[in-house]
């Protein structure tokens, strides 16, 4: 193997309970390089992976900043800034749940991403507006015309995982939060 690391133990960058810090360095081919960049990789089209017969192709380097891409990355910018700020703008509840979520010595520690999947809307729905009013009321206001767009006004909003991350885990997470989200509702 001429380009990235020598053995597949070295591939492994990060644990699956802490945000990623660091990612692969690509070169222009999509191929891995033997060196990181620091930070998460930004939300893309194109998966940095060799086509099925590991030629080249056309690859290129995708642009992170076309849509949904960079909605994608903003709402992770501010749902990053508010789990920074310890989740303001949530009822008591959904903040010991966030809490007890995000304990190094949780039974049934969640993945980070399941935690962050949830984070996300929960920021969407309840904490956003509070927390940087401009910037979810813009964010808000694209995902319903994209609704209006390719879902026929039903409002949607998803959250996409790979597999094996756990989503069935996420989605009682989600059921959780939303069952004491709004308390005394029905």
């Amino acid at each position: 193997m001429t380009q990235g690391p020598d053995s597949k133990a070295q591939w492994i960058l990060h644990t699956p309970y802490r945000e990623p810090d660091r990612h692969w360095a690509l070169d222009d081919h999509g191929r891995a390089l033997d060196h990181t960049q620091s930070g998460r990789r930004p939300s893309s089209t194109q998966l940095p992976v060799p086509n099925p017969k590991g030629e080249i192709g056309d690859w290129k380097k995708p642009d992170a900043s076309i849509e949904p891409h960079g909605t994608i990355n903003e709402i992770r910018k501010h749902v990053g800034a508010w789990r920074d700020a310890t989740w303001p703008g949530v009822h008591s509840r959904v903040l010991s749940l966030l809490e007890h979520w995000s304990r190094d010595d949780a039974i049934m520690r969640p993945f980070w991403c399941q935690v962050e999947a949830v984070e996300t809307l929960i920021w969407l729905f309840d904490a956003g507006q509070s927390h940087a009013p401009d910037a979810h009321a813009q964010i808000r206001k694209r995902l319903e015309q994209a609704n209006e767009d390719w879902n026929e006004s039903i409002p949607r909003v998803a959250s996409k995982m790979a597999t094996g991350t756990g989503k069935t885990l996420l989605m009682a997470m989600i059921a959780l939060w939303w069952t004491v989200r709004h308390p005394g509702a029905q």
